[in-house]
């Protein structure tokens, strides 16, 4: 894989040049991410959370995890949006998906990429690592969002429109906030809830390449686009077949964000 160095002229040019896409939805919501971060902070150690602080001051993982959905009003970040998913056809074998990570397409892929160097970059300006950093914490999350290695001729499930509880919603929407706000819990609350990885799914969320997740993260969002063509009306049913789904995507992210961390401030 490819190895990025940007320095911030190289971050501006970049942001000049992307063209912003149509798929805007926030992955996971607050909640999600946010427990994400919380559940990846558990699992930090000690020298990687002191290089962290060291760079976020008194912001927490958790607390920062959501910080590039709020930025979305912020012309200078326009650019950035194409960050958040990775577009793939259906029918892909794992290599070909492999394939698609591997080259410079400004996508999921390349901005966990890029992030990644510019924060082991020791040159990249305490600014430019701020902003890198808050959106590494965002993108893993996103990366294991599966609405967010979704296909490009639905957005990603924004098109494909569906109820919840009889309310209007849309297949993304369902992943990103209304299935984990269903479960009435906080983000520390629903983190200590899933925080009990056995030694099976820890060694399953070592690797700390992206293209490893979306060839898992891509099988589930199949199933879903599957199911999705079957039933649109959906509720409790729905919440009982899919919830341990969503609960073991929830782990895996924030296990291997703390293992991304803790690999660039080993």
């Amino acid at each position: 894989m490819k190895s990025i160095k940007l320095t911030s002229l190289g971050l501006i040019v970049l942001f000049l040049l992307t063209i912003l896409a149509p798929q805007t939805s926030q992955a996971w919501g607050k909640t999600g991410h946010r427990l994400i971060g919380e559940i990846a902070d558990r699992h930090l150690t000690k020298k990687t959370k002191r290089a962290i602080n060291k760079i976020l001051g008194t912001e927490s993982v958790a607390m920062v995890s959501d910080w590039s959905d709020f930025i979305k009003s912020d012309r200078k970040y326009d650019s950035t949006q194409v960050w958040h998913y990775i577009n793939l056809e259906d029918g892909l074998t794992c290599e070909q998906i492999k394939e698609k990570c591997a080259n410079d397409s400004v996508n999921l892929a390349f901005a966990i990429r890029k992030m990644t160097s510019i924060l082991k970059d020791q040159q990249s300006s305490s600014e430019l690592k701020k902003d890198a950093l808050r959106f590494l914490i965002h993108l893993v999350g996103d990366a294991n969002q599966p609405m967010h290695i979704g296909r490009p001729t639905d957005k990603g499930g924004n098109d494909i429109k569906m109820t919840w509880f009889k309310k209007t919603t849309n297949l993304h929407r369902i992943w990103d906030d209304d299935l984990i706000e269903f479960q009435d819990l906080s983000y520390t609350e629903y983190a200590t809830a899933l925080n009990h990885p056995t030694q099976a799914q820890i060694e399953a969320c070592q690797s700390i390449d992206p293209s490893d997740w979306f060839c898992e993260t891509y099988g589930l969002s199949r199933k879903l686009y599957q199911n999705a063509e079957k039933e649109t009306d959906i509720g409790y049913k729905y919440n009982y077949v899919f919830l341990s789904a969503l609960n073991e995507q929830l782990l895996k992210s924030g296990l291997r964000l703390a293992n991304v961390l803790n690999e660039i401030y080993r």
